[in-house]
């Protein structure tokens, strides 16, 4: 199967925006090597069994990733322009079982304190406690891997309370919405610009058993069409990136019940103080930041005044 593989050489300080520029457009799974990373880290761990010789040290940071070539949602021009300068963008094409491998390494995942993540081809023997949603990760954003969707996960785990009406903007895979229901969420809205997300929805919700009443999935953009969505609800997610939330905060109050919650992330750590005010601007109060390597989930109160 011939694969088109992209690498994008670019410098340590900008690996960080240029995954979060990849993000933007939709483009989640990458790999990393830093060789000036793995040569600290070579020269700090020195007991391990085993060093993979391969690991390279020397020459330019490379993010990279790769399409199938059914994946004709991005062009070379579209991530090129992403990129823009920061950094240099080499296209091959490539045979490779890719896909299988990957797979491969894609295993079951423990996010906050109860929930799991399990690929729907892998078998997982949960604890009593745990629950455990069951995913096919499609083409579209939302596998549960990145550090934005785990925290927004971890602020759900947190939040959902049973018979809440979840809206999820920007929904992609529905992993934060459908993973809300099995939380105890009555119904959730999930809403994404990408026509594939509400097909990736109703595949997701029949891997968990969640039935058509539960959820409505449409494909639409609230910011162009506010009418798009109707009534209120008790937690609105968005997963997206910091100047799509900023746009939003003008209007989501209005989806947003009384003293209800905006639960936002896909924010990098730089960005974190203007989500902030602009979250305060309009009515909201922060209650909860949680970060991992450079990036950020918030939770926001609503006043609804």
């Amino acid at each position: 199967m011939s694969w088109l593989k992209v690498s994008i050489e670019t410098s340590s300080e900008n690996i960080e925006p240029v995954c979060g520029a990849l993000l933007i457009i939709g483009l989640e799974a990458v790999e990393i090597d830093d060789p000036a990373e793995n040569l600290r880290f070579l020269e700090h761990e020195l007991n391990w069994d085993y060093l993979d010789e391969k690991l390279p040290t020397t020459g330019l940071p490379v993010v990279r990733f790769y399409l199938s070539p059914d994946e004709n949602r991005w062009s070379e021009e579209d991530i090129t322009r992403a990129v823009g300068s920061l950094g240099t963008v080499i296209f091959e094409k490539v045979e490779d079982n890719w896909a299988n491998t990957w797979l491969e390494h894609y295993k079951p995942l423990k996010v906050g304190k109860n929930l799991v993540i399990r690929p729907f081809w892998e078998n997982y023997d949960p604890a009593q406690s745990e629950v455990v949603f069951t995913i096919d990760p499609g083409h579209v954003f939302g596998t549960g891997q990145h550090q934005s969707t785990a925290l927004c996960l971890q602020l759900l785990e947190e939040y959902v309370r049973r018979g809440d009406r979840l809206f999820d903007v920007g929904c992609g895979s529905g992993i934060l919405g459908l993973t809300g229901i099995l939380l105890g969420a009555s119904h959730l809205t999930a809403v994404d610009i990408d026509p594939a997300a509400a097909k990736m929805v109703k595949i997701n919700a029949e891997h968990n058993g969640i039935n058509d009443a539960q959820y409505t999935a449409l494909c639409g953009n609230i910011l162009e069409d506010e009418s798009l969505v109707s009534g209120t609800f008790n937690i609105v997610a968005a997963n997206i990136v910091a100047d799509v939330i900023i746009a939003l905060t003008p209007i989501i109050s209005r989806f947003i019940e009384k003293d209800g919650l905006f639960i936002v992330s896909g924010i990098i750590d730089d960005r974190v103080d203007d989500v902030t005010k602009a979250l305060e601007i309009h009515g909201f109060k922060v209650e909860q930041t949680l970060e991992q390597e450079g990036w950020a989930a918030m939770s926001a109160r609503c006043s609804n005044v």
